[in-house]
């Protein structure tokens, strides 16, 4: 088996030179460590059984947590405006009726 191996700014690739083989991609793993997340566990669920243009959620995690919105089994897209550490508002082009997932 050869493998060629290709340098340069980009992560490293090496490839298999047989016809149909794969691309095996290998990340540089050096670097300096990033921030410390949050800790897991610490996440809060909102249930909008009444459809509604506007979903205003007090969720008291103390940040502004990643927001996902499902919507007929379906994540959707909102306009999303964290108005403080404990309160989210989103807003919908039509009234929706869903679960907002906050982590």
């Amino acid at each position: 088996m050869e493998l060629e191996i290709e340098l340069g700014p980009d992560p490293i690739k090496l490839r298999q030179n047989a016809p149909g083989a794969a691309d095996v991609l290998v990340l540089p793993v050096s670097g300096p460590q990033g921030p410390t997340g949050p800790t897991g566990g610490d996440g809060f669920t909102h249930e909008q059984n009444t459809a509604a243009g506007t979903w205003v959620i007090d969720h008291n995690l103390g940040r502004k947590p990643h927001t996902t919105i499902i919507v007929n089994d379906e994540v959707v897209i909102a306009d999303i405006t964290h108005s403080s550490e404990d309160r989210v508002t989103i807003t919908f082009a039509s009234p929706k009726a869903g679960i907002a997932y906050l982590s």
